[in-house]
């Protein structure tokens, strides 16, 4: 049998040197020599907060199964697919590894992972998850491979303190959406922090966004399929606000120069009036600023922007996939079906105050008030991101590029748009 390394060791080897590392291994459980633990390795993009979520999530696993010795890391997330790369090329993957949805796709046409339609339909997920799930976050080419774990609503976190003492309120309409930009740049306040170093995510979803508004959800996701045009008038329509957003200092023009947590911690300092970003910034916003859901920040969706276009809240999950050459594949299945567990979800979500559980039994109530809402909005209906449904060329090798080269060029937009189209199908 080939002799496995830790995952920690080659993290430690590939990592380092480039990024910040969080993350440990859990003491092994004292048992007779004879009766060696069995080891499970796993791989997630959380530290900080988010490490003390999951944190509280395997101490669940650590009661069922005793006798593991789990190996946990956490490393940070714009290292992540670096560091999978080098673990899958040395035959050395993690056993569970936590990845994100619609991002699975590159990973399913390599080979390198397992289908989990048997661990689907023993555990009954359907009937643990809303309704599409399955359909719009953990198929791929018609089979599952990822188990979500938490869902991510895409909100306009706001400073409730500097919206009371500007006599603003979340709006209702179009207008009083526009009418919250104007005033906070009156007051010299940066409406709307965006951190998109490193990748398209931080921007993309305020262009699905928009595009929802002016066209709708279903040719959102069409247009990500490549089954609608970049040069529609209802896209050039979006994409128009997003520039005229950009060209009246509403976002912040050095958002290719800062990551998601600059972003945030602007926010966190009172330096932005609104952050765009998933349930998530919830847990660093209290844990590195001390605010309080309700109190210091509060959140709401976009209003529509036209009466007979209804928009839908945008999601993805972070879930569990399972590499082919994991080496051990059952115990990574028991892993993530504790993981699933409502307590392990209440531990990660609800006390860990990262994202939101997918499970229809645990019920908005259970939240505070920043995500009470979206659990609302879960349960009844949400849509993928568009990034979600892209191809993976598409995205990395077309788009990313020529959104990254509008936010630095917008009065270009309408010949980048042009270029989009004309590549869609390359």
């Amino acid at each position: 049998m080939k002799q496995r390394i830790s995952v920690l060791v080659i993290v430690l080897l590939v990592v380092l040197p480039f990024s910040v590392f969080a993350g440990g291994t859990a003491e092994a459980p004292q048992v007779a020599p004879q009766e060696a633990p069995q080891r499970l390795e796993v791989l997630t993009p959380w530290i900080g907060a988010d490490a003390k979520a999951i944190g509280g999530a395997l101490e669940v696993f650590k009661a069922e199964y005793p006798n593991v010795d789990i190996r946990y890391t956490g490393i940070v997330a714009t290292s992540l697919k670096t560091t999978v790369t080098t673990l899958l090329a040395g035959g050395m993957p993690p056993d569970a590894l936590s990845w994100w949805s619609g991002q699975v796709l590159p990973l399913v046409e390599k080979g390198a992972l397992l289908p989990l339609d048997d661990f689907w339909k023993e555990n009954n997920l359907d009937a643990l998850f809303p309704a599409g799930t399955r359909e719009q976050f953990s198929t791929e080419q018609g089979k599952v491979y990822f188990i979500p774990h938490v869902m991510q609503i895409r909100i306009v976190a706001y400073n409730k303190k500097m919206f009371d003492r500007l006599g603003l309120e979340p709006p209702k309409t179009w207008d009083d959406f526009l009418n919250i930009f104007s005033t906070l740049k009156a007051n010299d306040i940066m409406p709307l922090v965006v951190g998109a170093k490193g990748d398209v995510w931080g921007v993309s979803p305020i262009i699905d966004d928009l595009i929802q508004r002016t066209a709708g959800p279903d040719f959102m996701i069409r247009l990500g399929r490549g089954e609608e045009s970049w040069t529609d008038p209802e896209v050039v329509e979006a994409f128009s606000i997003f520039v005229d957003w950009l060209q009246k200092g509403y976002l912040n023009k050095d958002m290719l120069s800062i990551d998601f947590n600059e972003g945030r911690a602007r926010f966190g300092r009172g330096e932005a009036g609104m952050f765009y970003r998933e349930t998530w910034v919830s847990a660093g916003l209290e844990e590195n600023f001390n605010w309080r859901a309700g109190v210091d920040y509060a959140g709401f969706n976009w209003p529509a922007l036209k009466a007979d276009v209804q928009p839908v809240a945008l999601a993805f999950a972070d879930g569990w996939i399972i590499p082919r050459e994991a080496a051990n594949p059952e115990l990574a299945k028991k892993f993530i079906k504790v993981m699933l567990s409502e307590k392990a979800q209440i531990a990660h979500t609800v006390t860990g105050k990262h994202g939101l559980s997918g499970l229809k039994s645990i019920k908005p109530g259970q939240y505070d008030p920043f995500k009470e809402a979206q659990k609302q909005t879960l349960d009844t209906g949400v849509t993928p991101l568009m990034n979600n449904v892209m191809s993976s060329n598409f995205l990395n090798d077309v788009f990313a590029p020529l959104i990254q080269k509008m936010i630095t060029n917008p009065e270009q937009f309408r010949e980048i748009l042009a270029e989009i189209e004309a590549q869609k199908n390359l």
